[in-house]
């Protein structure tokens, strides 16, 4: 009887046991397919601090680039990160460590089972943000291929540069010097080379790295001297085989939209009526909202006023990433030279002079020493206003060198990293830069003006 019982009970275990090893292998599953893993490359504590936080934004559009934020992402010591595998469509992602950006397409529903290397380049940077790096999936990537036939392109336009500088009529005079044979036979090399992915059935599934290689094609194809009618009249023909996507996809692809770009770019020039608007119906409200971007005019205000309804208009009028008002500062916090966390809203009452400053810049140094000297000839005249340096450097390394630059304690000095959400929020974009906030906390300016050239004069005639 005891056998028996023994027998039932480990019976019973071994399924519960069973049972545990799926659901595990199943939560296992899930995690792989919900998590896509990242890898930063070329972060070294000998030369670069590793960052400890990076930057998610979801660009919403293709022709415009306006973007949201998404997520603050963790990075351990080691480089390694991870985040959310997108939902329903595959998104275009914007993945910032000031200064370095990588811009990112990441498919949707478990399509990506590598992991997101982004590499820092060699190559040092030119401005305080988007200094664009490039960003691999696995040698099975579409990217990967993608990649290599932008390789190529680069190689064969060296070939033929000097060809299609004297065919294009650059140089005078020498058109019988060159050898349109051997361009023609270069084109017909990358057209071939684009077709080939393009019927692949890796690109067949994959929209927005097909359009990436068709942009790669229309620009060859421009830049091989083709015109405006021939660019049309090839798209119309092509157009008529990409009837499965709405317009609001097409917009959303950074490939697409650059193609119709090579196509349309200068549309617009000598329209001086809608009416004298020649251009393919399905497409007016892209080439209204392109001409809105590049070049604003009232028709193209009045066309929008007359087609609210649009597929595009809800897209057209995201504003993505906006400043700062006095809310959002008001629960912001930032750090003091002792390391101590303090409240923004330290600053309410009075006006609020801050000069935005990084270690190693001479310019910030050197505005920094006439920001003390202004502040020295202010403080007796205007008792409602304070002085405030800010730092934005990476790492606590280089916040400690700055705060050795001081030359008194009673200076205000505050950091708040290369944290994005504050670069956005107050509009941080050259070093150094001046902001003024309003005694209640609101952005008054971010003034283009610095303490050695006009600062002062502006400070002196704000309210009191």
């Amino acid at each position: 009887m005891y056998l028996v019982l023994y027998s039932i009970l480990f019976r019973k275990i071994n399924t519960i046991l069973l049972v545990a090893v799926a659901l595990i292998s199943c939560i296992n599953q899930s995690y792989c397919q919900t998590v896509i893993p990242g890898k930063m490359i070329g972060f070294s504590e000998s030369s670069t601090e590793m960052p400890s936080f990076i930057y998610l934004y979801e660009v919403l559009d293709g022709l415009e680039g306006v973007k949201k934020f998404v997520d603050i992402i963790s990075v351990s010591t080691q480089g390694d990160f991870s985040f959310s595998q997108p939902k329903e469509y595959t998104r275009v992602y914007e993945i910032e460590a000031p200064p370095w950006s990588w811009n990112v397409i990441v498919r949707s529903d478990g399509a990506e089972k590598d992991t997101l290397s982004l590499i820092k380049p060699g190559v040092g940077v030119r401005r305080l943000r988007g200094n664009i790096a490039r960003a691999v999936w696995g040698d099975d990537h579409p990217l990967f291929q993608y990649d290599s036939l932008r390789l190529l392109a680069s190689a064969l336009d060296d070939l033929v540069l000097y060809d299609r500088m004297i065919l294009s009529g650059a140089v005078g005079g020498a058109r019988s010097l060159a050898d349109s044979i051997y361009v023609d036979s270069i084109n017909q090399v990358f057209e071939k080379a684009c077709l080939q992915l393009l019927e692949s059935q890796t690109f067949i599934q994959e929209s927005c790295y097909s359009d990436l290689v068709r942009s790669r094609l229309w620009q060859w194809r421009k830049d091989s001297g083709w015109g405006g009618d021939k660019l049309n009249e090839v798209w119309c023909e092509e157009m008529k085989f990409d009837t499965y996507r709405g317009k609001v996809e097409k917009a959303r692809s950074p490939g697409w939209c650059s193609s119709w770009i090579e196509v349309y770019g200068e549309w617009y020039k000598g329209v001086e009526h809608l009416d004298s608007v020649e251009m393919n119906v399905d497409e007016l409200d892209f080439a209204m909202w392109w001409w809105d971007i590049v070049e604003p005019h009232s028709l193209a205000s009045v066309w929008w006023t007359q087609n609210p309804d649009s597929p595009l208009a809800e897209l057209r009028s995201l504003r993505g990433v906006e400043l700062w008002d006095e809310n959002d500062l008001e629960s912001s916090f930032w750090t003091t030279p002792s390391l101590e966390v303090v409240p923004f809203d330290e600053l309410y009452g009075l006006w609020s002079i801050i000069l935005v400053v990084k270690n190693g810049s001479g310019t910030s140094l050197k505005e920094w020493s006439a920001f003390r000297a202004m502040e020295n000839s202010l403080k007796s005249k205007r008792k409602d206003l304070q002085f405030v340096v800010l730092s934005i450097d990476g790492t606590q390394k280089e916040w400690e060198s700055l705060v050795s630059k001081r030359k008194s304690i009673s200076e205000t000095l505050r950091w708040v990293g290369s944290d994005c959400r504050w670069l956005d929020g107050l509009d941080i974009n050259a070093i150094p830069q001046t902001i003024i906030i309003s005694p209640s906390l609101q952005v008054y300016s971010n003034s283009s003006l610095r303490p050695s050239n006009g600062l002062g004069s502006l400070l002196s005639k704000l309210p009191q």
